[in-house]
């Protein structure tokens, strides 16, 4: 109220303001955005769900994997509702785990992994430096704990597109990418990426 009274043109400087990081924080209180900021449409109470927001049977149901060991390997579930919007409904991640290890904690928390298809990393069917089997062929031969690895398209270019596409609201203002709030890892890594000058 006292920078109304000090100045009747403060919103409306404000709505004019051409850095979306200054605007959103000033006029709407988003702290939680930066200049710089990659995925700027990212915001927690739009795109974060509770964890017992209910995944429907029928829902077309999908992974994504990131292989490491040294760098830490992500796996996260999703789940279509056919009307075009997705849902990451669990996560799980670490380093220093083979693969064995690696499969265990995928399939703890998500146990329907065995029928779904897993959209991964090239660097899964990349050869091994002690000419053993790849990193795919390893999880395909776990018998019940086994995944069913497809590559990805990597472009991070077209990838980061889709995420943004998927992240901004529409005209009723609803996205058409959903998290729920237990896959932390992503919850807390998206709003932190940044653009790359190169």
């Amino acid at each position: 109220a006292a920078l109304m009274a000090n100045d009747p043109d403060y919103v409306r400087n404000l709505m004019a303001e051409p850095n979306e990081a200054l605007r959103r924080a000033f006029l709407e209180g988003d702290w939680s955005i930066f200049a710089g900021q990659y995925f700027a449409d990212f915001r927690r109470e739009l795109h974060v769900l509770p964890a017992e927001f209910k995944i429907e049977p029928w829902w077309t149901r999908f992974g994504g994997y990131d292989h490491g060991y040294f760098h830490p390997y992500l796996f996260g579930a999703f789940a279509s509702d056919g009307d075009g919007n997705v849902y990451m409904y669990s996560e799980v991640g670490g380093r220093g785990r083979n693969l064995t290890q690696i499969a265990d904690e995928i399939h703890a928390v998500c146990p329907e992994v065995n029928g779904m298809t897993i959209w991964a990393g090239h660097d899964c069917w990349s050869v091994q430096r002690d000419g053993g089997p790849t990193i795919h062929e390893q999880f395909a031969g776990m018998g019940a704990k086994r995944l069913n690895l497809v590559k990805a398209d990597i472009s991070r270019i077209s990838g980061a597109t889709q995420v943004r596409t998927y992240l901004a609201p529409n005209k009723d203002g609803n996205p058409k990418l959903y998290l729920l709030e237990n896959c932390r890892h992503t919850i807390e890594c998206l709003p932190r990426m940044i653009h790359d000058t190169n």
